[in-house]
């Protein structure tokens, strides 16, 4: 009876616990959480950090082939995707010099390869100036 009453002791002793990482946070959720105010009146927006790091990334014109994080690399990625659009769509005139680049219909910004997201973002910016 002893041996038994030892071995369920050693069972619970080896037992492994979960350590709190900041990784799966939520902060790092990819949907963006909305918290009410200090009067509970609105609820507003909390931007994960690592949305918020892509952000300050990309107005600083940081390429995503630099990056060596993969998560931040794939919200750098969707941020420029995201630009693009706005870019093309607010300046008829980019449409064709995209299709000229890229040989694609714009309907296909998603299935762009990171490194043509980049060559064709930074060559429609340097149009615009």
């Amino acid at each position: 009876m002893a041996n038994k009453t030892r071995s369920k002791r050693r069972k619970t002793k080896n037992k492994t616990k979960k350590k709190f990482s900041i990784s799966n946070s939520i902060f790092n959720t990819p949907k963006t959480v909305y918290k009410s105010s200090d009067f509970n009146t609105i609820k507003y927006p909390q931007i994960p950090i690592i949305k918020y790091i892509a952000l300050r990334y990309v107005d600083n014109m940081v390429k995503p082939s630099t990056v060596k994080n993969i998560r931040l690399k794939k919200y750098l990625l969707i941020e420029y995707a995201t630009r693009l659009k706005i870019l093309l769509k607010n300046n008829p005139k980019f449409k064709d010099k995209f299709r000229n680049i890229t040989k694609s219909k714009i309907k296909n910004i998603d299935k762009l390869s990171p490194t043509m997201l980049e060559k064709v973002y930074f060559q429609l910016l340097n149009l615009e100036n």
